[in-house]
C-alpha cells in the first residue's frame, strides 16, 4: 500500500523538484487526481476485476418501459455507485447465463432471450420473460486527497514563553491561543499578534471557534463572543458548572461532574445526553465516541482499553494522543485499536475548525497540521503506484517546460504501462480449465 503524499514525494524526485515551490499544493492534488483517473480508466479497459461490485436486479412492473408495446422492454435503475459495466448475467432458475448487448437494429424486434444496452442511467432490457439479473460493475474512481503543507506559528517565541501558552484553533491563516489571562490571535497574513480579550480572574481554556463566534471556559463557566478577529471580544455567559465542552454537528456537547448534556449554540434547550461525565463527546458515523471518567475511549457504549487525553475527529477518522504522540485510531468491526503515529513528542493540541488544520504544540513551535485524509492506494500491484508517480512527474515537468525530462519520463512510463496491461490481461484468453489436478482414473 502507498499513501498519496509518498507518491507526490516520488513524483517530485523523478522531476527533480523535491524542494521547489514551482509546483503548488493545488497542482499536486489536481495532477495526482488526473493521473489516478487516467490509470483507473486504463485499468477498466484491461478487463480486470479489481474495483468491482455485484448487485442482483429484478424485472418487474415497476421498471417496465411505459413506452413498450409488447410489455417486454424494461428500464432498470443502475446502482447509485455505477461507473462502468463489467458483466451482466440473467438467471434461468438454475444457472447464471451471460447476457449479450443488443445491436440498435434489434430494438424493435421480438427477442428469444434477454439482451441489454445502457440508456442514460438505466439498463435497457429486451426480454421475452421476467428474469433475475446479476450485474458486475466498476465503481467510480475515488477523489484522491492529500494533506496540505503544515503552517508554522509562534516561530520566534522563546521555549519558556511557548510552554505557558494554550492552543485554541486555526482559522484560515490565523491561530487563536491563550497567553496567561489573554485570548490572542496570530495572523500570518498581516504579521500581527494581538489580544482579543483579557480575563480578570481565571485563565481562559478550551478556546474554540464556530460560525463567527469564539467559545471558551473561565473556571467552570462557558462564554462566547462574536468576532471579526480584530475587535475586542464582548463575552456572553452561556452555561455554568461546565467541566469541558466540544462543538460538533452544530451543537455544544458539555459535561459537568456527573452528566453529559447537549445544548444549542446560544446556550438554550439543555438536554441530558448521557448520565455519566465525559470528555470530547462527539460522533463517528452517527455513533457516540468519547473519553469516559477513567480516561478510556468509549465507542458505541463499549469501553476500549485505549487511554486518551484528547480525541480529534475529521472525515470520519479519529486521532487520539497518548504518551506525547498523536496516534491514528483504527476502528474495525466496532473494535478500537492503535494505528499509525501521526506526530511524536506532542505537548499540547488544540481544536479543529471546519476539518482543516489541527494546531499542535511541540518543544519548539506550533505546527498547524493539515488533517485532510492521506489517500491510501491498496491495489495489489507495484506498477499502479509507479505509473501514477510517473504521470504526475511528467505533468510537473510539462508545467516547468522541461521537454528533455518529459521525454525520459514518458519512455519509462510507456514501459510500465505495457507491463501493467500485460499482467492484467495475462489470463484473459487462456483455455478453459476443466480441472486443476489429475485426480483418480
Amino acid at each position: 500500500m502507498q499513501r498519496a503524499t509518498k507518491l507526490i514525494e516520488y513524483a517530485r524526485s523523478l522531476s527533480d523538484l523535491e524542494n521547489s515551490k514551482f509546483i503548488s499544493y493545488d497542482d499536486e492534488k489536481m495532477l495526482l487526481n488526473e493521473a489516478y483517473r487516467d490509470l483507473y480508466s486504463l485499468y477498466t479497459e484491461t478487463s480486470g476485476d479489481y474495483w468491482t461490485k455485484e448487485e442482483i436486479l429484478q424485472l418487474n412492473d415497476t421498471n417496465k418501459d411505459p413506452n413498450s408495446l409488447n410489455n417486454k422492454e424494461y428500464l432498470v435503475d443502475l446502482p447509485v455507485d455505477f461507473y462502468k459495466i463489467r458483466f451482466l448475467s440473467y438467471s434461468d432458475g438454475s444457472n447464471w447465463i451471460s447476457m449479450d448487448r443488443f445491436a440498435t437494429s434489434m430494438r424493435n424486434t421480438t427477442v428469444n432471450k434477454p439482451y441489454y444496452r445502457i440508456k442514460n442511467n438505466k439498463l435497457w432490457i429486451l426480454s421475452p420473460v421476467r428474469v433475475e439479473l446479476k450485474i458486475t460493475y466498476y465503481i467510480p474512481p475515488t477523489q484522491v486527497t492529500l494533506p496540505d503543507y503544515d503552517i508554522l506559528f509562534q516561530e520566534d517565541e522563546a521555549i519558556y514563553d511557548l510552554d505557558n501558552k494554550d492552543l485554541g484553533v486555526v482559522v484560515d491563516n490565523k491561530l487563536l491561543y491563550v497567553d496567561g489571562l489573554d485570548i490572542k490571535i496570530e495572523d500570518l497574513d498581516n504579521g500581527t499578534d494581538l489580544p482579543l480579550f483579557n480575563a480578570t480572574l481565571f485563565s481562559p481554556t478550551q478556546v474554540q471557534y464556530y460560525g463567527g463566534w469564539i467559545y471558551w471556559l473561565e473556571e467552570d463557566v462557558l462564554y462566547r463572543a462574536s468576532t471579526d478577529f480584530v475587535t475586542a471580544l464582548t463575552p456572553v455567559l452561556l452555561i455554568s458548572a461546565v467541566e469541558n465542552f466540544l462543538i460538533t454537528n452544530g451543537k455544544i456537547y458539555y459535561s459537568d461532574v456527573t452528566d453529559t448534556y447537549v445544548v444549542k449554540l446560544d446556550g438554550t434547550s439543555i438536554t441530558l445526553e448521557l448520565a455519566a461525565p465525559t470528555n470530547d463527546y462527539q460522533f463517528l458515523n452517527s455513533v457516540a465516541i468519547y473519553i469516559d471518567a477513567t480516561a478510556k475511549i468509549n465507542y458505541n457504549g463499549v469501553q476500549s482499553t485505549l487511554v486518551a487525553e484528547r480525541l480529534v475527529q475529521y472525515n470520519n477518522v479519529m486521532f487520539y494522543y497518548i504518551d506525547n504522540d498523536i496516534i491514528e485510531l483504527v476502528i474495525t468491526d466496532g473494535i478500537l485499536s492503535k494505528g499509525e503515529v501521526i506526530k511524536s513528542e506532542v505537548f499540547n493540541v488544540g481544536y479543529i475548525n471546519k476539518q482543516s488544520y489541527l494546531p499542535i504544540k511541540t518543544s519548539d513551535n506550533v505546527h498547524a497540521k493539515s488533517i485532510i485524509i492521506d489517500t491510501e492506494f491498496d491495489y495489489p500491484s507495484n506498477e499502479v503506484n509507479e505509473i501514477m508517480a510517473y504521470m504526475s512527474a511528467i505533468a510537473f515537468s510539462r508545467k516547468q517546460a522541461d521537454s528533455t525530462k518529459m521525454a525520459m519520463l514518458t519512455q519509462r512510463l510507456a514501459e510500465l504501462v505495457s507491463r501493467f496491461q500485460n499482467v492484467s490481461k495475462r489470463d484473459e484468453y487462456q483455455f478453459y480449465r476443466i480441472n486443476n489436478d489429475i485426480g483418480e482414473w
